[in-house]
């Protein structure tokens, strides 16, 4: 196995910094295809092959979520440094296939708070801050990782607020609507911890999204206030998974993630 240093360089020329650092720590071998036809009927000279990658187990759980779109991306990068030339020993890449590398099990899920929650939208957009923050290098920039946060908030309190479980904490309370994450979680963890740290924890709620209000809109956002912004966001993702059973050893969730497309964060 080797490398995918040239495949980033092509990705990263072709402005996809994103795939680029997804692809870092991920080696490159080929597995031989069977393609199932008798070997007269073509070049006995070219081998067919698929495009293994092995990456970490979490980098591999996100490349196996790539669109096909990416996916033919990659596959084209891999074609452009290992192209179909025919003649002897020539080889043809049919396809690519992501693999988890069996000598990075120390990134494997064991630490349960960096595996993921089961809660697919909500995994997606973390990933995507990690991603985001990596390259950032602009207010701008530094912003945009700000709306990812308050919408990885957005999913998440739309992910578990029931409102048929998650009832108004008083009776002048208004109904929570189905754009307000604040009230959403506060009624959420409310319901689930009823006793003396579900004021703690609806203070933390709070913090996370206030963190998420004020970097979007921070024209001078730069690194730090970003990077604990994320920090708030995925520290809230954790401890609502917690309270959720997801954390649990042993434990899985058939829950689904339901989110409305024009929900907003709540101040």
């Amino acid at each position: 196995m080797e490398p995918l240093d040239s495949v980033g360089n092509i990705l990263r020329h072709k402005n996809r910094h994103d795939l680029a650092n997804l692809l870092s720590r991920a080696l490159l071998d080929f597995e031989f295809v069977d393609i199932g036809i008798l070997v007269e009927n073509i070049d006995a000279d070219v081998e067919i092959v698929d495009a293994a990658i092995f990456a970490p187990y979490t980098d591999c759980e996100r490349l196996r979520t790539l669109s096909q779109e990416d996916c033919e991306l990659v596959l084209e990068c891999l074609r452009e440094i290992w192209p179909y030339r025919g003649g002897f020993s020539s080889m043809a890449i049919r396809d690519v296939v992501y693999r988890v590398d069996p000598n990075a099990a120390e990134d494997e899920p064991n630490d349960l708070f960096q595996s993921l929650t089961g809660w697919p939208r909500v995994d997606r957009t973390l990933d995507e801050i990690r991603t985001r923050l990596r390259v950032a290098s602009n207010e701008e920039q530094f912003q945009a990782v700000g709306v990812l946060c308050r919408e990885a908030l957005i999913s998440l309190a739309g992910a578990v607020f029931d409102p048929d479980k998650h009832p108004p904490l008083s009776t002048d309370d208004v109904a929570a609507s189905t754009t307000d994450a604040r009230r959403m979680l506060d009624r959420y963890v409310e319901a689930e911890t009823r006793g003396k740290s579900d004021a703690t924890i609806r203070r933390y709620v709070k913090v996370a999204l206030q963190f998420a209000n004020e970097v979007q809109h921070q024209r001078t956002a730069n690194y730090r206030s970003t990077a604990l912004c994320a920090e708030a966001t995925a520290g809230l993702v954790n401890i609502i998974a917690i309270l959720d059973g997801r954390r649990d050893v042993g434990q899985t969730s058939s829950r689904s993630d339901g989110v409305p497309e024009n929900a907003t964060v709540g101040s």
